[in-house]
C-alpha cells in the first residue's frame, strides 16, 4: 500500500497511524509536517528501498506471522519508542514529546502500550510491516543490540544505536511521569501538511506545537 493511499493518518480515529512515516521518512530542515523520500546518510531517519532482499523478505514474514515484531505485553517504552522513530526519525524531539501527548490523550481508560497498539499495529507487531523501512523499525528491540531487519543499506548500525537510546530513555522518562513540553497538550492527532483538508473535514483544530516535523490537530 502506498503512503498516498494511506492518506491522513489520524492517532485518534484510525488504527494505522504510524504507517505514515514508514515508506517516506521526514527530510529534517523542511518545514513542519513535510515528509519526503531521501537517503538515511543526509536525513538520518532511515531507509527507503526499493527492493527486500531475500534474507529480509524472510524476516519479514517471521514479523508479519507475529514472531520476532511483537511488543512484549510490559513494554510500553518499546512500543511507543518505535513510533517515534517510525513518525518522525530518530532526532526530532519535539515530534516525539507531541506525538507521546497525543498517545496519552486518546488511550482513555486504556494503557500508553494498548493506546500504541491502536495507533500503530505495523509499527508494535500487531500487523506485518510496510516495506523495508517499515520492517527495520517493526524489529526494533529495547537494548541497543542491531533489529533483525536492519540492512547494512541503511547504513552502520553502530552510527545508530546511540540515538535509538536516547528514543528509547525520552520514552522511559515520559512514561514515568517527566513533564510533555510538547507546545499542545490538548492534541489528539497529528499527519503531514497535504493532510490539512482532511483534518478540516473532520472538524479538528491545528494547534502549534513548535518545531515539528509532523502537524498536529485537536478536537474544537
Amino acid at each position: 500500500m502506498s503512503l498516498r493511499a494511506i492518506g491522513l493518518v489520524f492517532a485518534c480515529l484510525l488504527a494505522n497511524c504510524s504507517e505514515m512515516a514508514l515508506e517516506r521518512p521526514p527530510k529534517p530542515g523542511v518545514p513542519a509536517g513535510m515528509i519526503a523520500r531521501t537517503r538515511p546518510e543526509k536525513a538520518r531517519t532511515g531507509q527507503v528501498l526499493a527492493t527486500i532482499r531475500p534474507k529480509q523478505a524472510t524476516v519479514s514474514a517471521r514479523v508479519a506471522s507475529g514472531h520476532g515484531g511483537a511488543v512484549p505485553a510490559d513494554s510500553a517504552r518499546l512500543a511507543i519508542a518505535r513510533i517515534f522513530v517510525a513518525e518522525a526519525g530518530w532526532d526530532s524531539e519535539p515530534d516525539h514529546r507531541a506525538i507521546f501527548g497525543v498517545l496519552r490523550n486518546i488511550r482513555g481508560r486504556g494503557s500508553m502500550l494498548e493506546a500504541a497498539r491502536r495507533a500503530s499495529p505495523r509499527t508494535t507487531g500487531i500487523r506485518g510491516p510496510l516495506g523495508p523501512r517499515g520492517l527495520w523499525i517493526a524489529t526494533l528491540i529495547d537494548s541497543d543490540l542491531r533489529p533483525a531487519g536492519w540492512t547494512d543499506r541503511v547504513g552502520s548500525w553502530s552510527a545508530y544505536v546511540a540515538r535509538w537510546r536516547s528514543v528509547r530513555e525520552l520514552a522511559a522518562r515520559l512514561l514515568a511521569g517527566a513533564p510533555i513540553r510538547s507546545g499542545c497538550p490538548d492534541a489528539i492527532a497529528w499527519g503531514m501538511a497535504s493532510d490539512d483538508r482532511i483534518a478540516i473535514r473532520r472538524g479538528l483544530v491545528r494547534v502549534d506545537c513548535g518545531q515539528t516535523l509532523n502537524r498536529f490537530w485537536r478536537s474544537p
